[in-house]
């Protein structure tokens, strides 16, 4: 008995390993002529619901696992017969049990050098098409049928096939007749992760994009829903060396585009993420980091970043920020409150945008940017400018299509407050700009130790006023070569570094002499008042007198404000006499050299008649 039993379990597993081999042996013969000639194409179609056609044979693998190699596959449009990808070579895994039923199960895929066509205008814009009665727009359609059913509240969704996993490997993504230009996205290595239609998804990728490396991290408890118009949870990574970038919250891709939760960017130069967002801006490369945190709401067309931090070359700022893009223009308006403000950054960030050469240059076949407009108010506790030192500072900043101004509302300066005003009105030839500045109840002595320019400088109180117009290439060049007019008015003080007795002294002995010589001392006056005009970069000083105890010291002529040069005239008037008239004055000069190092020439008086 035991024998029998012996050889029946010899017999069993003898016919066993028959079945089995006699499968090993017939699998790659039922692969070949059924899965590969009639049905791995057609699977492949009803997936993306285009026409597949396969250039070669394929090729079947049986160890360690089966698979299959096909080369030269081109998915097509069912109507018009349009190309809309090709792949060089896809290598699948296939189940051995469904091949032996003769059908052909996909459990991952590897695409080496596809090549996606993305239309111009597409629906969807960046998204995939699929087309047909493919598997994934039924899916899409029945899940955009449930949203519509369900408004208010996230559906469950019921399209549960199997989708697996997909790795693409040397990919890019080209407009079609535009095969003489680089394509839009390049050099695509990376892994979609999707178990099942109704599960959790993942794309991991890098590509080149604008001439720069970038990995995405893509990932969704719904992709479902974000691809058939829903409301879904979306985490998105970018890393590249212009800029990082994360957002988690909730988004809408598809249609009426929408985000909301938190995004963080971080730039580590502002001027190159402008250039690879495609606006090379000429100057904006003196600028460094930038980085922008917040929670963001909005659509495509609109978004708002509440409780936003933006950091700009060590600036912190808070606040909130308004978006509006359009394919014409890219707005940016809101407000920031910044605890501390360079405002020399904030200008170099402001006046490139106001040249003739504004407008972004990018490279041939990378994206652009649209042309930028903003309306933005920015204060600070603390701020500098130009070396000034400024509190509780209060700013404006509006760009539109022609026009562009800077304004200084209101700022704590020198003991006293200043307004600042700067208006650019772009032309096809150039610009025409005009400046405004007023100091009312400035400390002169503060002036002098922020300026350093201590010879023969007013230390009372006084204000100042400035207005300057000009044309030219760009704002400095307009104003260097403006016109316009300049006032100055300091109360009781003193004039310091100028030793009065030593200067008449040196005067009454002959001979030129550098002003610093008599700087030993100073003077005490009752007022400073100082007029001039503007024109082709001269300061023309008509009026410039200072009244003391002992008379009035006066001085008039050229001053080039570009390289500081002089050439005065001037003399001390005694008590009485009318001063500017060398003739009834003993003591006249003429002033040269420069603002740094002047130097004076005694003019001797008229010769007695007899």
């Amino acid at each position: 008995m035991a024998n029998s039993m012996a050889r029946r379990g010899v017999l069993a597993a003898g016919l066993l390993a028959v079945l089995v081999l006699a499968a090993i042996v017939a699998l790659p013969y039922v692969a070949s002529t059924r899965i590969v000639r009639d049905r791995i194409a057609t699977e492949m179609g009803r997936w993306s619901g285009y026409r597949v056609t396969i250039d070669a044979p394929a090729k079947i693998h049986v160890w360690p696992g089966l698979s299959a190699v096909l080369d030269g596959v081109t998915f097509s449009d069912w109507n018009d017969g349009k190309a809309v990808a090709t792949v060089e070579r896809i290598e699948i895994d296939l189940s051995a049990l469904a091949a032996l039923r003769g059908d052909a199960v996909f459990s991952s895929a590897r695409l080496v050098r596809p090549s996606w066509r993305l239309e111009a205008n597409a629906p969807g814009g960046f998204l995939p098409q699929f087309a047909g009665k493919g598997r994934i727009l039924s899916a899409i359609d029945r899940t955009r049928a449930m949203i519509d059913a369900h408004k208010t509240e996230r559906p469950a969704l019921a399209a549960d096939e199997p989708f697996g996993t997909v790795t693409f490997t040397d990919g890019r993504i080209v407009r079609p007749g535009t095969e003489d230009l680089p394509p839009i996205v390049e050099d695509i290595d990376g892994t979609i992760n999707w178990p099942k239609l109704n599960q959790s998804g993942s794309i991991v990728a890098t590509a080149m994009w604008n001439g720069e490396a970038v990995a995405v991290d893509l990932r969704s408890e719904a992709p479902l829903l974000l691809l058939a118009g829903g409301d879904a949870p979306l985490r998105v990574t970018l890393r590249a060396k212009p800029a990082e970038v994360e957002f988690n919250g909730s988004a809408r891709i598809v249609g009426n585009a929408m985000l909301d939760g938190a995004i963080r960017v971080d730039a580590p130069s502002f001027d190159r993420l402008a250039v690879w967002a495609g606006a090379d801006v000429p100057g904006w490369e003196r600028l460094t980091s930038v980085s922008l945190s917040g929670t963001i709401v909005g659509a495509a067309d609109h978004m708002k970043l509440d409780q936003a931090t933006i950091k700009l070359d060590g600036s912190t700022g808070t606040g909130a920020i308004e978006i509006d893009a359009t394919p014409e223009r890219l707005a940016v308006s809101g407000s920031l409150a910044f605890d501390t403000m360079s405002l020399d950054t904030i200008l170099e960030a402001f006046l490139p945008l106001t040249t003739a050469e504004r407008d972004a240059r990018p490279a041939t076949g990378t994206t652009t940017l649209p042309p930028l407009q903003a309306d933005l108010r920015l204060s600070a506790s603390t701020a500098t400018a130009a070396g000034f030192d400024l509190a509780e500072v209060a700013t404006a900043i509006q760009i539109k299509e022609t026009f562009a101004a800077f304004d200084l509302l209101d700022a704590s300066v020198l003991g006293g407050s200043a307004e600042v005003g700067l208006r650019v009105d772009r032309g096809k030839d150039g610009v025409t700009t005009a400046l405004r500045v007023a100091a009312t109840d400035i400390d002169g002595a503060a002036l002098i130790k922020t300026t350093g320019a201590t010879v023969l400088a007013p230390t009372g109180r006084g204000t100042f006023s400035l207005d300057l117009k000009g044309s030219g290439h760009g704002v400095i060049d307009a104003l260097a070569e403006g016109d316009g007019a300049a006032k100055a008015s300091f109360g009781p003080g003193a004039l310091s570094r100028f030793d009065l007795p030593a200067f008449l002294d040196r005067c009454k002995s002959g001979g030129f002499f550098p002003l610093a010589e008599t700087s030993a001392g100073s003077l005490d006056v009752d007022g400073v008042e100082v007029s001039a005009t503007i024109s082709d970069g001269l300061a023309h000083l008509y009026h410039a007198e200072a009244k003391f105890a002992g008379g009035t010291l006066w001085a008039a002529g050229v001053l080039s404000y570009a390289d500081g040069g002089l050439a005065l005239s001037g003399g001390l008037a005694e008590p009485g006499e009318t001063s500017g008239d060398p003739a009834t004055e003993e003591t006249s000069f003429f002033v040269g050299g420069s603002l740094s190092a002047p130097f004076i020439s005694p003019i001797p008086p008229p010769a007695a008649e007899e």
